[in-house]
């Protein structure tokens, strides 16, 4: 049983669990798909427009370090423990290269507590922040589910004064539980992981107490969502896919959470499932809707990409340079 288990632990059996099933994924997806529509829709594609996909993404990325810095800022203590623009975004973009590129059990936000941990922030700040972060995104991604809540309810035929109720209660609950979660969980505050949860509250708090901060920071999170999906919209236009911008940006904030579902390597799989389920209730076929998917996440990985090299050079010069690191 004990090799079971520790095989059950690995990364590696982590990894493949993940692989295998995006492959799962993937032959669901392409067992139905017409190949010979698919190269057709490719050949003749509008690569004029890909450069206009690529700056949309890239303001997505540039806004979320710009909204990370903000809480990171917020939750220092002392001068000593606020992020410059440089550092804020060169961490951030290393985030988004190890989100989307690399397998591994490591993602993206573990490498952005690691490496502001290394220039001398607090490890509970840097946790606390990219956590925070993480909540103001999806707080993002509902906020746009809920605006265009219309539009998914006419496709799918239903009234949408049943659906706005139901949304608002739950999310007023929600907000309500979480806001009395330290005074619920005070009196257990001598058990290691409640000790870190009520830390983590205090930490929200902090961001609530200022709001220009906590809505600015929610601002730039659907900013950047909006950003994303015209992205989508461009691509779309390139493959001579027939998809509206509104529909655009109903469906990507959708998406994104799908994708969120650690289950599978990057999101590959489950977006460009539910890309076709989604595009699917629009009249899109199948064929354009995986090409548009993959188009997406591999300009993406693509632009991503030029951050290895910053990761490699900043390793470089934390081992040369270990003090003049910790104090940058």
């Amino acid at each position: 049983m004990y090799p079971l288990k520790r095989l059950a632990g690995s990364a590696f059996f982590k990894i493949g669990i993940k692989a295998g099933l995006t492959l799962i994924a993937f032959w669901f997806i392409f067992r139905g798909i017409d190949v010979a529509h698919l190269i057709d829709i490719i050949e003749h594609q509008d690569r004029t427009l890909l450069l206009e996909t690529s700056l949309f993404m890239v303001v997505q990325s540039v806004l979320g370090g710009v909204r990370w810095r903000m809480i990171v800022n917020a939750l220092a203590h002392e001068a000593s423990q606020r992020i410059s623009v440089y550092q804020s975004q060169r961490i951030y973009y290393i985030g988004v290269f190890f989100t989307t590129c690399l397998p591994g059990t490591v993602g993206g936000d573990m490498v952005r507590i690691w490496m502001t941990r290394d220039i001398g922030h607090p490890l509970a700040q840097a946790i606390n922040s990219v956590i925070i972060d993480r909540m103001i995104a999806l707080i993002g991604i509902g906020i746009m589910v809920l605006i265009t809540l219309p539009v998914i309810a006419g496709l799918i035929g239903v009234d949408i004064a049943v659906i706005y109720p139901g949304a608002a209660a739950v999310t007023v609950a929600g907000l309500v539980l979480l806001w009395n979660m330290e005074r619920i969980l005070k009196p257990f505050s001598h058990v290691k992981p409640v000790h870190w949860v009520l830390h983590f509250m205090r930490s929200l708090k902090l961001i609530v107490s200022h709001p220009g901060i906590c809505l600015g920071s929610i601002c730039l999170a659907v900013i950047a969502h909006m950003s994303y999906s015209l992205s989508a919209f461009t691509m779309a236009e390139s493959l001579g896919i027939p998809m509206t911008v509104m529909q655009s940006m109903t469906f990507m904030p959708l998406i994104m959470l799908v994708t969120t579902i650690p289950i599978s390597i990057g999101g590959w799989g489950l977006r460009e499932a539910s890309m076709i389920g989604l595009l699917g209730m629009v009249g899109v076929k199948p064929e354009a809707a995986v090409v548009l998917s993959v188009q997406m996440g591999l300009l993406f990985m693509l632009i991503s990409m030029p951050a290895s090299i910053m990761w490699l050079l900043n390793r470089r010069h934390a081992k040369a340079h270990p003090q003049q690191f910790q104090h940058e």
